[in-house]
């Protein structure tokens, strides 16, 4: 127990009075007697109400277990709804606290998700060929309205960025030409075909 302060005053047990009387006229929050308590605890104590700390904790345990309400276990769906209410009721402070936190950890954040895709590289890529393949269709129309609700802001985001990394998209464009030749040359073959019949049609 050396060492360890009690109360707003920070008094260790060999700063404390000794008599309940003196302390409380001195301002103090707790006292020490040296002599155990009727429960043989042997801590300082309490200047109101006058006893122990560890018989004032057990006395708050015994009313609150009278007062409080037993707690239901919930299931999962009400759960799930408690944590929606909560989050609608409080949706702008706990955005607002997101954005606060993102910004004062981004490293930190950066990398952990890049650890977390490394270990788990397979399912996650696993995961995202088969949400695109069973949202192409919804995924393209909503990349097409957000498009054109913002297309001169996303022109100057794309020339920005081709200028910014020039020398790198040149290079993959290189290295994809030079690896697809023949999937390339057959795309240019079917593209050409049908620019032609569509001539000859009209």
């Amino acid at each position: 127990m050396t060492g360890k302060t009690y109360g707003p005053n920070k008094l260790t047990i060999e700063h404390m009075l000794s008599n309940r009387q003196d302390a409380d006229a001195a301002g103090h929050s707790h006292y020490f007697t040296g002599v155990p308590c009727i429960h043989g605890h042997l801590i300082p104590r309490k200047v109101k109400p006058g006893v122990c700390l560890e018989c004032f904790k057990n006395n708050q345990r015994k009313y609150y277990s009278k007062i409080r309400k037993p707690r239901r276990n919930l299931t999962d769906q009400e759960k799930i709804l408690k944590r929606k209410a909560h989050y609608h009721a409080n949706r702008e402070r706990i955005l607002q606290r997101g954005k606060e936190y993102r910004k004062a950890n981004r490293a930190k954040i950066k990398t952990q998700r890049q650890q977390h895709y490394q270990e788990n590289k397979e399912r996650l890529s696993q995961k995202n060929r088969e949400w695109y393949q069973a949202n192409k269709g919804k995924d393209s129309q909503k990349n097409r309205v957000r498009y054109n609700k913002n297309r001169e802001k996303e022109i100057a985001r794309a020339k920005a960025y081709y200028h910014k990394n020039k020398e790198q998209l040149l290079e993959k464009r290189r290295e994809y030409r030079q690896e697809n030749k023949d999937k390339i040359s057959l795309q240019n073959r079917a593209y050409y075909q049908k620019l032609k019949a569509e001539k000859e049609y009209n």
